[in-house]
């Protein structure tokens, strides 16, 4: 029983060491990636953690059409949803993007709508990433 108890306090241990120099991931309003803005043609950038001795943040850009599409006035998350071709004059509150978007196809008429983005957007290791696609790396300001 006594070698059962230390097998397991050293895999405690060894999980201690290996899980705790790598925090969770997150999202960019997680308390990890800092300076969330809007960049240029609908993308976003933020200083994110990066997960490696040499670099303590990266700053990270990328392209928010990979991320969401426009339904009805609505921004929603969808893989190469390309919501820019139908939303303008966007701006990021924190981690919430806030665009005008039109309501259906060539109406002409536009909608105020928003989206948290901690729901699809994360930090993969200093990277912005959604669906898989990660972005890139941009210069700090």
């Amino acid at each position: 029983m006594k070698m059962f108890t230390q097998i397991l306090a050293l895999l405690a241990l060894f999980l201690g060491v290996v899980v705790g120099d790598f925090p969770p991931y997150g999202s960019p309003g997680d308390l990890q990636c800092t300076d969330i803005q809007m960049g240029d043609d609908h993308s976003v950038k933020a200083k994110c953690p990066v997960y490696q001795p040499d670099k303590l943040y990266l700053c990270s850009q990328m392209d928010l059409n990979h991320c969401y599409a426009n339904q009805d006035g609505r921004l929603e998350a969808r893989e190469n949803g390309n919501f820019g071709s139908s939303c303008n004059n966007c701006r990021m509150y924190g981690t919430v993007l806030q665009c005008n978007c039109e309501i259906s196809p060539g109406s002409g008429s536009f909608v105020t709508t928003s989206v948290d983005t901690n729901d699809v957007i994360l930090n993969q290791n200093g990277n912005l990433n959604c669906f898989l696609q990660l972005g890139w790396e941009c210069q700090m300001w």
